[in-house]
């Protein structure tokens, strides 16, 4: 299901804190993809950009392991992409000179994007997922 409202502060896991309430939300998001574990924050302005890396992760994780997709559903971890208007407020979240970085926010992964979307942007973004959530052999 996707929506495009901003999550309310009831939480995703009962009174445990909420994204909205940490360094990494900005109240420049005023829309918002949920879908399942997935959660993209963004400005309603950058809506097409959301829905490109929404539909690159969906194709990603169909591709993906069987194995991976279980162990995020038994951690009932959530992805939550941040994608800021501009450097100003990524800054304010990552310290960092990249066009995205990744963080924990309660145990769940937060992927923070900067500006445009490329896709080699996307593809990192997708291998560091991948990294955090594959089985090790």
């Amino acid at each position: 299901m996707i929506q495009t409202e901003v999550e309310s502060g009831s939480g995703l896991r009962g009174e445990l804190p909420t994204i909205t309430q940490s360094e990494f939300f900005s109240p420049a998001f005023n829309a918002a993809i949920f879908d399942g574990v997935l959660r993209i924050y963004f400005a309603q302005y950058q809506e097409p950009e959301a829905l490109k890396i929404y539909f690159q992760l969906q194709d990603f994780l169909k591709k993906d392991s069987e194995k991976m997709k279980k162990r995020i559903k038994e951690e009932s971890k959530s992805l939550f992409i941040m994608i800021y208007p501009n450097k100003e407020i990524f800054d304010r979240s990552f310290k960092t000179q990249s066009q995205f970085s990744t963080s924990e926010f309660d145990g769940d992964m937060v992927v923070g994007l900067n500006g445009e979307l490329t896709a080699d942007v996307i593809n990192t973004v997708c291998d560091k997922i991948s990294e955090r959530f594959t089985l090790s052999c």
